[in-house]
């Protein structure tokens, strides 16, 4: 175990969460641009966590799994921001399934590292429990946006 990892991310960007809403939305209306979005806003801190976590991996895993954490973390707020700016609703919908499917990935990947010792046990346990938040973000923003522009 390296016992390395940045923990600054997990004390101050995990712990301490966005508690004004999962559901991305403010007296009923999808904001504007995404960056207000409170999934956008979650997924986002966590990438910069992971990023930062990931610095401290062995060297010889900068193409293995820190390549891999880093490209599915940024992935996340990347594709809710792509389907904020999409005019219909189901590829924002689809936009936003991709990123919960890029939950799955970093939820295997963080399960790898822990048991190869690139992470504590009790960081990965942080990491997974965001996993799942952001995980419930994502679904309260779909079950938003699905009742915001019903399908026909």
């Amino acid at each position: 175990m390296t016992g390395g990892e940045d923990l600054r991310g997990i004390e101050t960007g995990l712990v301490e969460r966005d508690r004004k809403g999962a559901r991305g939305r403010r007296n009923g209306h999808i904001p504007e641009n995404h960056s207000e979005l409170s999934a956008w806003r979650r997924a986002y801190r966590f990438c910069v966590d992971l990023y930062r976590i990931t610095g401290n991996f062995p060297h010889e895993e900068r193409c293995g799994l820190t390549s891999e954490i880093r490209r599915a973390a940024a992935s996340l707020p990347s594709r809710i921001a792509e389907g904020h700016g999409r005019e219909a609703t189901g590829e924002y919908v689809r936009a936003l399934d991709i990123a919960r499917g890029d939950l799955r990935e970093l939820d295997t990947l963080i399960l790898l590292s822990r048991d190869l010792g690139y992470l504590r046990v009790e960081t990965s346990r942080v990491c997974q429990e965001e996993i799942r938040d952001i995980e419930r973000m994502l679904r309260r923003l779909i079950e938003s946006v699905c009742d915001k522009h019903p399908s026909p």
